[in-house]
Order: C-alpha cells, then sequence, then structure tokens
C-alpha cells in the first residue's frame, strides 16, 4: 500500500519528469556562476514558460527540502529565496 505523502511526491516527480530537460537547461542558462542554484522566482518562471505547473504548496515543500536553508520567509521574489536545482534533480531521480 503505498502512503499517501508518498503518492504525492511520486506524482510531483511525474509532473517534473515529462518537462524536466527543458526546465534544467532553462535553470542551468539562469545560473551564471554554474553553483546549482537559482531565485526561487527563476525557478517557478522557468517550470511556467516549459508548462510544467505545479501548485504552491508542492513549490513550498520544495523550497523546504531543497531551498537555501538561511531564508526563512516565502517571497519567491526575494534575492534571498534560493532553490538547489541540481539537488532537487539528482535526488528526484530527474537528471
Amino acid at each position: 500500500m503505498i502512503v499517501k505523502k508518498d503518492k504525492n511526491e511520486s506524482d510531483l516527480g511525474q509532473r517534473l519528469r515529462t518537462s524536466w530537460r527543458k526546465v534544467y537547461r532553462t535553470l542551468i542558462r539562469a545560473d551564471d556562476a554554474r553553483s546549482g542554484f537559482v531565485r526561487m522566482q527563476e525557478f517557478i518562471d522557468s517550470l511556467h514558460h516549459n508548462k510544467c505547473f505545479i501548485s504552491r504548496e508542492e513549490i513550498l515543500k520544495l523550497q523546504k527540502k531543497y531551498g537555501n536553508n538561511n531564508y526563512m520567509g516565502s517571497d519567491p521574489n526575494d534575492k534571498m529565496n534560493q532553490i538547489n536545482y541540481e539537488l532537487l534533480s539528482k535526488d528526484m531521480g530527474l537528471h
């Protein structure tokens, strides 16, 4: 029996997987320093640009798990609000 949390993460992973190659390329272009981090707003814009839509709740879960640990807010426009797209990609099996 699949636990609801596991099913939700699996659904999110599947939605990301369908367009991840294009999303990842967009994120690499936005990451001038090649740090593996981009601003959260760039991450969200990249998803939407590549027709990968996830809920605000799912965004917040990703931020909590893969975001900059020094940032405690939830404003996606804040320059300090960053997400580690490299770790997300590897951890979720998208890369």
